[in-house]
């Protein structure tokens, strides 16, 4: 008796895939908007020298810092523990999938 039918088998492995494209996603994700920080509080930061009065000064720092906030809070994050838990998933995935052949197999 076949106890991992087709469909199945097919089933495991579009998860994988899905599991493996959120996975890639996350992390391209996470990168792209720490980068995107990053450019954004240094491009603020070479156009602070062009501020020329009190009150663009005020709004230049409030912007500034508001950038760097953000972009620590990006820093901060605990994108590594989150990525890490979609790799296990899906190596628990893969694990199953390896379980499924060698039963297909028998």
């Amino acid at each position: 008796m076949d106890l991992t039918t087709e469909s199945r088998r097919q089933a495991a492995a579009q998860l994988q895939n899905e599991v493996s494209f959120w996975y890639y996603s996350f992390c391209k994700l996470v990168k792209s908007q720490q980068e995107y920080a990053r450019t954004l509080c240094r491009w603020i930061q070479l156009t602070d020298c062009l501020v020329t009065d009190k009150r663009q000064s005020r709004c230049a720092s409030a912007v500034r810092t508001l950038s760097e906030k953000w972009q620590r809070g990006l820093e901060k994050l605990p994108d590594k523990v989150a990525s890490d838990a979609i790799k296990h998933f899906l190596s628990a995935v893969e694990s199953i999938i390896r379980q499924q052949a060698e039963e297909h197999n028998q």
